[in-house]
């Protein structure tokens, strides 16, 4: 058999597009798989799974790890209005990786990296050692807010795509 990637399967052809997630892709477009209750978007060999249910931030990070993905990680303006304009955020926003449990004021991913491109909504972060999560698109506005670790927001997970793109058989491989 081959592998495709060119986004359509045929003939003996199987999809191998992976990112470590375990999710595979589309039989029939070849491209990332959504589990059930999330739905993908994909920007360039990036992909965000958008769930829709409600999940503490705890929740959200245990989620993602289940997809071997990382919580989102918001890293320019680029981005973050190409996820608005693509997901349609809504009211309760989206979890994102980052907190300052421990040392109020300095945000820091699970890894412990500094959290660098935060543009806060107009009066935030406001919750001093109550609010220690963050999270985006907070009531539909483009930019970071400081939440409660223990609110319902929706989880969003990333992870890189490794499509077949020039058909060897290895994922990745150019």
């Amino acid at each position: 058999f081959s592998v495709c990637g060119d986004g359509v399967v045929s003939g003996d052809e199987v999809c191998e597009g992976s990112g470590g997630s375990g999710l595979g892709c589309d039989p029939e477009t070849c491209q990332p798989k959504a589990p059930e209750g999330c739905a993908a978007y994909t920007k360039g060999d990036r992909v965000y799974l958008v769930c829709e249910d409600l999940v503490t931030w705890d929740e959200a990070h245990a989620r993602c790890e289940s997809y071997d993905a990382e919580m989102l990680s918001i890293e320019s303006a680029e981005e973050q209005d190409w996820l608005f304009a693509a997901s349609s955020p809504p009211d309760q926003g989206y979890w994102a990786n980052g907190t300052d449990t421990g040392s109020e004021g300095l945000w820091r991913t699970d890894a412990g990296v500094p959290v660098d491109y935060l543009p806060w909504c107009s009066l935030e972060p406001n919750g001093g050692t109550n609010e220690n999560c963050l999270q985006h698109y907070w009531s539909g506005i483009n930019c970071p807010n400081d939440s409660y670790c223990e609110n319902g927001h929706h989880p969003v997970c990333e992870f890189t795509f490794y499509p077949d793109a020039d058909g060897n058989g290895v994922s990745g491989a150019t």
